[in-house]
């Protein structure tokens, strides 16, 4: 629903009913993982966008009937326009996963392991845009990615039903992986639809099995990590065909 004043809301509940079998998690052709049915639901709030500052924000929550496997998500991202040229907008995104059970290896009997995992999701993204004039605009961005996955020290073996067993399964699957990315750019429309665009770009990638880090220190072993860099130039130029026609006439 939306207010008169561009305040708008809404909200989701649904529900599967009886067992739901996946035939994606095991990575192997006819089995299938059998979960017990849930309940999901959502609920979000947008302001007027057209106010200097507007937020949106988004909450999600999805837990099983039958065990207490359950998901948690939200976000929110509020936009400030500091003048008709220059806007800044931020984002959290923050899920997490309790008792998840997943795929974490084949063996080489063919039996399929999968564990019980804690997992989290955090994004963080700042960007801001600065309009020179309707035809060229800078832009910066950056955004990091952090998905640590905790596994707990049961492994289970899938069997042909879809039901888990206990298995003796003891190797270290934790996971601890993270993006970090910062775009600045520079766009030019020289001619109407065509446009002369220069970006810079910086990323770092990390991935290892320190799952249990602090955010803080997640981020120092992050930049320990070795910096790539890259510098484009990209020039999009528009050819209307009614004009064009007529050069190759005149030639």
């Amino acid at each position: 629903a939306t207010t008169l004043n561009n305040f708008s809301f809404g909200s989701m509940l649904s529900s599967n009913i009886g067992d739901q079998y996946d035939y994606y998690e095991p990575r192997v052709d006819d089995r299938y993982y059998t979960e017990s049915p849930r309940m999901r639901g959502f609920i979000y709030v947008e302001t007027n966008p057209g106010k200097k500052l507007s937020v949106e924000s988004f909450f999600y929550l999805s837990s099983h009937l039958k065990d207490n496997q359950s998901y948690l998500k939200y976000e929110i991202e509020p936009e400030y326009r500091i003048t008709d040229k220059f806007t800044l907008n931020y984002s959290f995104n923050h899920g997490k996963g309790t008792n998840e059970k997943g795929y974490v290896d084949e063996l080489d009997d063919g039996t399929i392991i999968f564990g019980n995992r804690n997992t989290q999701e955090i994004t963080n993204s700042l960007s801001g845009q600065f309009n020179f004039d309707i035809k060229s605009a800078v832009a910066l961005a950056f955004r990091h990615y952090w998905s640590p996955i905790v596994y707990d020290s049961q492994f289970y073996e899938l069997n042909e039903d879809g039901t888990l067993s206990p298995h003796s399964y003891s190797e270290n699957e934790d996971i601890n992986y993270n993006i970090w990315n910062l775009d600045l750019s520079y766009t030019w429309e020289f001619a109407p639809g065509s446009h002369i665009i220069a970006l810079y770009r910086n990323n770092i990638f990390n991935e290892d099995d320190l799952s249990k880090l602090l955010f803080t220190e997640n981020l120092e072993n992050l930049f320990k990590e070795p910096i790539q860099h890259n510098l484009s130039i990209k020039m999009i130029y528009y050819i209307d065909y009614n004009n064009a026609k007529n050069w190759f006439k005149k030639g």
